[in-house]
């Protein structure tokens, strides 16, 4: 009878340490879900004056422990930037809003404070997914209609930046944090002299951990 219960108690702590250890695992995979909002503009190009709001959202997860406080991620989003152009005056000149969108791949490393603070930076490459421009000329006899055309073939289908960001994390659920994503390649094809505009991207998100 004895060892009918050392067999049951061996089999049942067995499990109960398995069951923690595979909670801990899920816990521990860092899976998170966000969305939040862009300030975007187009750095480089003295032509680009403005900035403008966009959406982001996406998911990521944590792929690998490097310390106890330190870890790398990968997440996957999508992201509107652009920003906005002018030219001439008030009474004769132009204006137009670039809208851009893409599908980005960050890859970070995260340091977590005790206190719930963390700080990441890493390399963020992405595939641009639509190019809109629409402009307005204003001239002596008035104003033409704003115009929109698809200015995605003028483009390069890739960017690539370098996100930086902070954020704090609440009863390990909930997060907010702020991103700042400068880009390190010009969005132009053509080449357009000692203009390089690139894309720069502040960002402000709330995430959800699973």
């Amino acid at each position: 009878m004895k060892k009918y219960l050392l067999a049951i108690s061996l089999i049942s702590s067995s499990l109960l340490t398995n069951a923690q250890d595979e909670k801990k695992m899920k816990s521990d995979m860092g899976l998170l879900f966000f969305m939040g909002i862009n300030n975007s503009s187009i750095a480089g190009d003295e032509s680009y004056t403005g900035s403008l709001s966009g959406f982001l959202a996406g998911g990521g997860i944590k792929i690998a422990n490097l310390s106890k406080s330190l870890d790398f991620r990968t997440e996957l989003l999508y992201s509107q930037q652009g920003g906005k152009s002018s030219y001439g005056s008030e009474t004769y000149g132009g204006k137009s809003v670039l809208k851009l969108s893409y599908i980005n791949l960050g890859m970070l490393a995260r340091y977590q404070f005790t206190s719930g603070l963390y700080a990441e930076a890493g390399l963020q490459p992405g595939v641009l997914l639509s190019a809109k421009n629409k402009s307005s000329f204003t001239g002596p006899g008035g104003g033409a209609d704003p115009t929109t055309a698809d200015v995605k073939k003028d483009l390069s289908s890739f960017d690539l930046g370098v996100p930086l960001g902070a954020g704090y994390i609440f009863n390990k659920k909930l997060g907010v944090s702020v991103r700042f994503t400068p880009g390190l390649l010009k969005i132009n094809k053509e080449d357009a002299g000692e203009s390089k505009p690139k894309n720069s991207v502040l960002s402000a998100r709330i995430s959800y951990y699973l």
